[in-house]
């Protein structure tokens, strides 16, 4: 059983095996796709020892199609006056899983500001004491006292 992706053309090649005692160019080729009672015909062509036929994604031909059905395909060539079906079997059709996104809301979102105050103070004994202040907790354009600095962080 053939399988069609439902979005990517197809080229089928067919072997062709027995002795061709026809001139090629008086042959008409096509492959017949019945989807749905709807067929659908696609012409081949000879090349070397082997028909051709090329298949367009079945999303430019078909609006819709389903993965649970089988479907049917034919090969036929007409020479001569001669009408041959060298070809018949089913095929099924694949649909790539598709995923849509649509934005539902958009917020911005304000970072915190990201702030560290390093205090020094030296002794009488020349040496550096250093602490750090943390990051604030509250909004980026909060005032900070500088009485609030020097009771929590000179502790010294």
């Amino acid at each position: 059983m053939l399988t069609f992706d439902y979005n990517e053309e197809k080229c089928i090649v067919f072997g062709i095996t027995g002795a061709m005692n026809f001139n090629e160019s008086n042959a008409k080729i096509f492959a017949r796709l019945n989807i749905d009672g709807v067929d659908y015909s696609f012409p081949g062509k000879f090349v070397n020892d082997s028909i051709h036929v090329t298949i367009p994604a079945l999303s430019d031909v078909l609006k819709e199609a389903s993965t649970d059905k089988k479907y049917g395909i034919v090969m036929e060539v007409i020479v001569d006056e001669t009408y041959l079906v060298p070809y018949e079997d089913d095929f099924k059709i694949e649909i790539p899983t598709k995923l849509q996104v649509e934005m539902v809301e958009d917020k911005t979102v304000t970072k915190k500001a990201e702030m560290s105050l390093t205090i020094t103070e030296e002794n009488t004994n020349k040496q550096k004491r250093v602490k750090e202040w943390p990051k604030p907790e509250g909004p980026p354009n909060e005032i900070i006292d500088e009485r609030d600095i020097s009771d929590k962080f000179l502790d010294i």
